[in-house]
């Protein structure tokens, strides 16, 4: 039930097939590798990456910020399996994808200098890295793991309401054309 996100800006993928990028259907248990241990008190753990890579050529800044979960790497132990847990497990990947399009909001608004181009996106990706990172640990702590099932059912539905509300920035690929 503990989550586990890794960050980089530019993530190489060595096997594709067991990355999962976030879309709107939802996560199944044939997602996650079934393992015999996962950690104390735990059933399940997703491991989520969230990217940004990008080009700059010729005044135009192409970034793409993608939330993702590593498929090999997320992990149940099979006596583990429930429909409860595996909500919790998606509420983490909702969230994911929540503050990545809060990234792209903050990207696509963004000034953009062409001498500081990467230091500006190395910013902005450490500041939703952090983001994520207290984001996750605030849900895993109010929700107990999923045990409270209130708590559980009030992240849903402010994930879902704040997802929709940010619906304009659902395309992770971004073209920036004002960069000074």
């Amino acid at each position: 039930m503990r989550f586990l996100i890794v960050f980089g800006l530019v993530v190489a993928f060595t096997t594709q097939s067991s990355i999962r990028a976030w879309n709107e259907e939802k996560l199944a248990w044939s997602d996650f590798t079934v393992v015999d241990f996962v950690d104390k008190n735990e059933d399940a753990r997703i491991h989520l990456d969230f990217s940004s890579p990008y080009s700059y050529a010729q005044g135009i800044l192409k970034i793409s910020v993608l939330a993702a979960m590593d498929k090999q790497k997320s992990v149940v132990i099979e006596g583990g399996k429930t429909d409860w847990l595996l909500n919790h497990e998606q509420g983490h990947f909702d969230l994911q994808e929540l503050i990545a399009r809060k990234f792209r909001r903050e990207i696509s608004s963004t000034i953009f200098s062409h001498h500081e181009i990467e230091s500006q996106i190395n910013l902005l990706f450490h500041k939703y890295s952090t983001i994520a990172a207290e984001q996750h640990t605030m849900y895993d702590n109010e929700t107990r793991h999923s045990k409270n099932r209130v708590k559980q059912i009030e992240w849903d539905e402010r994930i879902k309401k704040e997802l929709e509300a940010l619906d304009d920035f659902s395309n992770t690929d971004l073209i920036i054309e004002n960069v000074k």
